[in-house]
C-alpha cells in the first residue's frame, strides 16, 4: 500500500479517498475507526495493529499533533518490542511510504485536528 497524498481531513490510499480516521494494517484499510476518547491513541483502541504482529507502529497525530499516545500503549508497544513513531499526520504519511516497503509496517491516521 501507498499514500497518495494527506491534506487536512483526508487522505489518498492507492488511489482511493477517505475521510475519517483509519487505520492502516499490511494486508487492509479499518475504515471510520475512532478512538474511544477523542485526542488519545489508547491501548484498547488498536487491537487490530497488535493482532497484524506489526514490526513498525506509525501514528499519524493530526494535522497539528493534537492526539496523544497514552502512556498503556507506549508500554505495549515496548513490551512487543515494536518500534514505533508518532508524527504530525502529513509526516507520518511520508514515514509509512518510506517503512512499508523495509518492515511490517502498520499506522494508525487521525485526519484532522
Amino acid at each position: 500500500m501507498r499514500i497518495d497524498k494527506y491534506r487536512f481531513g483526508k487522505i489518498v490510499i492507492d488511489g482511493d479517498i477517505y475521510t475519517n480516521d483509519l487505520i492502516i494494517l499490511p494486508d487492509r484499510i479499518i475504515t471510520n475507526w475512532w478512538r474511544n476518547e477523542g485526542h488519545i491513541f489508547d491501548l484498547g483502541d488498536c487491537p487490530q495493529i497488535f493482532a497484524a504482529e506489526p514490526e513498525f507502529v506509525i501514528f499519524g497525530l493530526g494535522a497539528y499533533s493534537l492526539v496523544k499516545l497514552s502512556p498503556a500503549l507506549i508500554r505495549e508497544l515496548e513490551i512487543k518490542g515494536i518500534q514505533f513513531q508518532a508524527l504530525p499526520t502529513e509526516a507520518a504519511c511520508d514515514l509509512f511510504n518510506r517503512k512499508s516497503s523495509q518492515l511490517k509496517t502498520a499506522a494508525a491516521m487521525h485526519l484532522t485536528c
